[in-house]
């Protein structure tokens, strides 16, 4: 094709410098463009780029530490007394609430009233002694010692016979099966079989067993179970 092309232009320029201006057959130019055109090979065109992903910009980290925050310890009293802690914070009556750094020990003292008695903690401390690291909820109980006492009652259970006696005083169950005494006194009950008949155990009021029973008489009613077989 490139021939074809340089041979028309030939042509022409010697048509046109000739003083007779010879024939000159009519040349279709698109034709040789076309075939020049065609004679290049195809370039493809290139692909689009896919536009780069989105990198966000870092994002600030939030390194501050929350300092500990003191935690609560709750004491409420059931009756007449106070609550007081070491270290100080607590001294309540009936009911106070106290913060502490955290891994503090706090230890909570019981002080009854005149005529009350302390009868102990519960919730998170239970017995005669509280110790807890400053956070919880405690009761502490007390008692009154000069109204009314607190009562014990003895129940006989069973197809067997026998009677149940106190010391102190006051209990002999056949007849008598309830006493009044001073809120916290320790009463000792003994179960005595009738001949034929076997005492087998108690129930209620901390005893079990067949032996003598041990009762701290500490609420306004606490009974007592005999069962004889």
């Amino acid at each position: 094709m490139r021939i074809r092309l340089l041979l028309a232009l030939a042509v022409s320029v010697a048509a046109c410098s000739g003083g007779d201006r010879p024939y000159v057959p009519a040349i279709d130019a698109p034709d040789i463009i076309d075939d020049f055109t065609d004679a290049r090979p195809p370039i493809d065109a290139p692909e689009a780029l896919d536009a780069p992903e989105r990198i966000d910009a870092p994002r600030p980290i939030d390194a501050a530490v929350d300092a500990p925050t003191p935690t609560a310890l709750r004491v409420a009293v059931v009756g007449q007394g106070l609550v007081v802690s070491a270290p100080a914070g607590i001294r309540c009556q009936p009911t106070c609430e106290a913060s502490f750094p955290p891994g503090t020990v706090v230890t909570l003292t019981a002080i009854p009233s005149a005529g009350w008695r302390f009868v102990g903690w519960s919730g998170d401390c239970t017995g005669a002694s509280c110790s807890l690291p400053g956070a919880g909820v405690v009761t502490a109980t007390f008692e009154s010692t000069t109204t009314t006492g607190c009562v014990l009652g003895v129940e006989l259970q069973g197809p067997g016979r026998g009677s149940v006696v106190s010391s102190p005083a006051g209990i002999n169950c056949g007849p008598d099966c309830r006493e009044t005494y001073p809120c916290g006194t320790g009463v000792i009950l003994t179960a005595l079989p009738a001949p034929g008949s076997v005492f087998s155990g108690w129930t209620g009021g901390s005893c079990t067993g067949t032996g003598t029973c041990i009762v701290s008489v500490t609420q306004p009613f606490q009974a007592v179970i005999a069962t004889f077989r």
